[in-house]
C-alpha cells in the first residue's frame, strides 16, 4: 500500500523548494538506487565531483544495503551525510547511523529537519572558504587547517597584533 514514487515526487518537489528558499544546488537521483551497482556508479561520480554532502532518503526497508555502501563511501570521502528514514521504513535499532558525519533523522515527513540539516552542509562549505584569526600569547605567527570544518586559521602574537593596531589612524 506505500507509494514509494509517489513519495518519491513528494520530496523530490519540497527539495526543490528548499534549493530555491537556500540558495543551494542539488542533485537529485530520478530512479531509485535500487542494487549495488547502483549505488557503485553513483560513488564512481563522485569521484569526478566530490558533493559537499549526501542526502539520503530511505523509501524501502531493504536497500538498507545500498544506504550503508553510500555511507561508508562518503565516510571515506569525508562528506557529511543526512539519513532520513522515514518512520515504519527500518526496523530495529539505527546505533550503527548514529556517528559522526551522520546526521541521522528518523521521523515522519519532516521536512524542517531536513532543511536544517541542507543548512550545515551550507555552513561548513562557508567555513571552509573562511580564515580566522587567533590573537594569542603564540611567539611568531603561524597557520594551520581546521581539519573538520577545513577553516584556515592564523595565530597572531597579540604584541604584533598591538604594534599593528598602533599603525591604525583613527579618523
Amino acid at each position: 500500500d506505500f507509494d514509494a514514487e509517489g513519495r518519491q515526487r513528494q520530496y523530490t518537489a519540497a527539495l526543490r523548494g528548499m534549493e530555491q528558499k537556500l540558495g543551494v544546488r542539488l542533485a537529485i537521483e530520478d530512479q531509485p538506487i535500487a542494487n549495488s551497482d547502483q549505488a557503485q556508479a553513483l560513488i564512481g561520480r563522485w569521484e569526478a565531483e566530490r558533493p559537499d554532502g549526501l542526502l539520503i532518503v530511505m523509501f524501502y526497508n531493504n536497500s538498507l544495503p545500498q544506504a550503508d555502501l553510500l555511507l561508508a563511501a562518503a565516510e571515506k570521502a569525508g562528506v557529511p551525510v543526512i539519513f532520513y528514514i522515514g518512520l515504519g521504513v527500518k526496523h530495529g535499532a539505527v546505533r550503527q547511523y548514529r556517528r559522526p558525519g551522520v546526521y541521522l533523522i528518523q521521523s515522519l515527513d519532516n521536512f524542517e529537519a531536513i532543511e536544517y540539516a541542507l543548512r550545515m552542509i551550507g555552513t561548513k562549505k562557508r567555513m571552509a572558504h573562511s580564515r580566522l584569526l587567533s590573537i594569542t600569547e603564540a611567539p611568531e605567527v603561524r597557520e594551520g587547517v581546521e581539519p573538520f570544518f577545513g577553516s584556515t586559521v592564523r595565530v597572531i602574537p597579540f604584541a604584533r597584533y598591538a604594534e599593528e593596531f598602533q599603525k591604525v589612524a583613527i579618523d
